[in-house]
């Protein structure tokens, strides 16, 4: 059911855990939330108490009083204790004038300064307590600190997005820093005619999006521009999409992600041709029925209606996957308040955007006055035949070729780890099993990067000399999202011993969140001493709350980066506060090494 908001003027969502009925107020704009970096796929954690979103979770409002109606029970506005200062009168005095006014000798009155009650200073966070004796937080630690604490280092724990740091690792060792997602736009040119445009893609997932120094915002322009500078003021024919790597075309969910995260924009994944985080706008009405945003997404991803005109405003959203766990579509079930009808919006992810990708082109064009037929057709070749055919036009030594870069993988990097970007980390991964040269890789491009992962980290177990640790690390996807993930806190520790000796090192450093800083700890750990030393990583699901990376340690002309690693199994009422005893607990390892060996990085 809904309720109306009458007595406010904000209103704020927030979710329960148990499984139930989709509340839906009619009207409300619904969207992916955002993160602190502008990017609206980052890690679950950053959605609570943020936006609603689609799921099978019940919700519940949480009213939140006007400024006005803030302001009159604020606490500074109570008054200060009589006799405080010396000249103060008596409280007996105060009373007899109504708090207003005291009467000093003479009849004179003299006006009283209400001085604010100051706020109680927060409770510094027990760590020894939470360490030891907390019963309702486990935590595992590790650091190569001398003295320091080691706890749990052999018990599994979810890492959550801290996976990220291990899958911007391996793709920076294994590709290298500079490495570029390419797509290329080939086509025949007649004079001022461009015919039969193929374009060929590799995955490239900055298409569309704005993210630190990594995106390609417009890609689509460029392209347009591009070949209008080359003469083209029309186009014939299709246009067909051609994957450069056709292991890319069907996109798989991992094990252990839940359906509410695979329709939530932060649960979108990377295919071929990716298009704005392959996250699209669907509306939805009692008589126009459901659409999305572009056409060329309904041609490829029809979503199925089952709605009827009820008295009740009550939807929900259904995941329809194949038994590989390959996304099919959606279908919406519920009903509308026939009294007003309206259009309600939602961020789905799709799963393969190839379509859209394609009359965003042809819109691209248009709108650098490149002539387009009114009857132009988008074609994805995804048969061997027609995969074939298109091939074999793109090889024609005669046609025009004009290819466009992604940023280099130090910025994807950076783009990732910073505000915690599951897309961007999915095509990550997905691009090193790609081009892995490793027996054990085959498959779809999922479980090719999950192969290739796998055995890279038991490279740098085996050089740390804990090649036993190997079983210790599972992971199933390269952003943190599946809950069947695990790794305990020493082999992660022992990964991380090793990453400071690769050349690729200072990439990811850099692309780390500083504390205080920037990123998922811009507001953890600020006014410290290690406020812009410390670099780590945050990884968030529900219960399972996660903190690695490194303490810069100057050792004469050289740095050296301590690694710690600090990962917690709890309830979620408890995120706050483990939040704060991880902090706390980095600036005692920093106060361990002591404040002058402390290097600013």
């Amino acid at each position: 059911m809904s309720r109306r908001p009458t007595p406010y003027n904000v209103i704020s969502w927030r979710t329960s855990l148990k499984l139930g009925a989709l509340l839906v107020v009619a009207g409300a704009q619904w969207g992916c939330a955002q993160d602190g970096g502008g990017n609206p796929l980052a890690d679950r954690d950053l959605r609570e108490n943020s936006q609603i979103y689609i799921g099978d979770a019940n919700y519940r409002l949480t009213a939140v009083k006007t400024e006005q109606a803030s302001e009159a029970s604020s606490p500074g506005e109570s008054t200060s204790k009589a006799g405080d200062d010396q000249g103060s009168p008596s409280a007996a005095a105060q009373g007899a004038s109504g708090g207003g006014a005291t009467r000093a000798a003479g009849g004179a009155s003299t006006p009283v300064v209400k001085k604010p009650t100051p706020r109680p200073t927060p409770r510094p966070i027990d760590v020894d307590y939470i360490l030891t004796k907390a019963k309702d937080i486990s935590v595992g630690v590790s650091a190569d600190i001398p003295k320091a604490r080691v706890q749990n280092e052999s018990k599994p724990f979810i890492p959550a997005s801290i996976t990220k740091v291990l899958t911007t690792a391996v793709a920076l060792k294994q590709l290298g820093p500079s490495f570029r997602f390419k797509t290329t736009v080939s086509y025949a040119q007649e004079g001022s005619v461009a015919k039969d445009i193929v374009i060929v893609a590799d995955g490239d997932p900055t298409v569309e999006i704005d993210s630190y120094s990594a995106g390609s915002p417009r890609r689509m322009t460029e392209m347009a521009i591009a070949l209008k500078e080359k003469g083209i003021s029309e186009v014939r024919g299709p246009v067909t999409l051609l994957s450069a790597h056709p292991q890319l075309d069907d996109v798989r969910y991992a094990v252990g992600i839940p359906n509410i995260d695979m329709r939530e924009c932060y649960g979108s994944l990377a295919s071929s041709f990716n298009y704005h985080w392959n996250c699209a706008n669907a509306r939805i009405h009692p008589k126009s029925g459901f659409r999305w945003e572009s056409t060329g997404i309904e041609s490829l991803l029809a979503g199925t209606l089952d709605t009827t005109v009820g008295e009740k405003n009550s939807l929900t959203i259904d995941v329809l996957l194949t038994p590989d766990r390959v996304l099919e579509g959606f279908r919406l079930r519920g009903s509308y308040n026939a009294k007003s009808p309206r259009v309600i919006n939602w961020k789905l992810p799709i799963g393969n955007t190839a379509g859209w990708y394609g009359q965003e082109f042809y819109q691209a064009l248009k709108a650098k006055q490149v002539k387009v037929p009114s009857d132009a057709v988008v074609r994805f070749a995804k048969s061997e035949t027609e995969r074939r055919e298109a091939a074999a036009l793109v090889s024609q030594g005669s046609r025009t070729q004009l290819s466009f870069e992604s940023a280099d993988l130090a910025a994807l990097s950076e783009a990732t780890n910073k505000p915690s970007d599951n897309f961007l980390a999915d095509a990550i991964l997905k691009a090193v099993g790609l081009r892995a040269s490793s027996k054990s890789a085959h498959g779809d491009a999922l479980a090719m990067g999950q192969a290739k992962m796998s055995e890279v980290i038991a490279e740098w177990l085996a050089k740390d000399g804990q090649a036993q640790l190997k079983d210790e690390m599972r992971f199933h996807e390269g952003a943190g999202l599946s809950s069947e993930n695990s790794a305990t806190p020493r082999a992660f520790m022992a990964v991380l011993r090793q990453l400071p000796g690769e050349t690729f090192f200072p990439a990811l450093w850099d692309s780390l969140p500083s504390a205080g800083e920037d990123g998922t700890l811009a507001g953890r750990m600020g006014k410290t001493l290690v406020e812009g030393r410390v670099r780590g990583k945050t990884g968030t699901l529900t219960g399972s709350y996660q903190l690695v990376g490194y303490i810069p340690k100057q050792a004469g002309a050289r740095v050296e980066y301590v690694p710690f690693v600090i990962l917690t199994s709890t309830s979620a009422k408890n995120r706050d506060k483990v939040r704060k005893f991880q902090d706390a607990l980095v600036v005692k390892m920093a106060e361990t090494i002591g404040r002058r060996e402390l290097a600013d990085r």
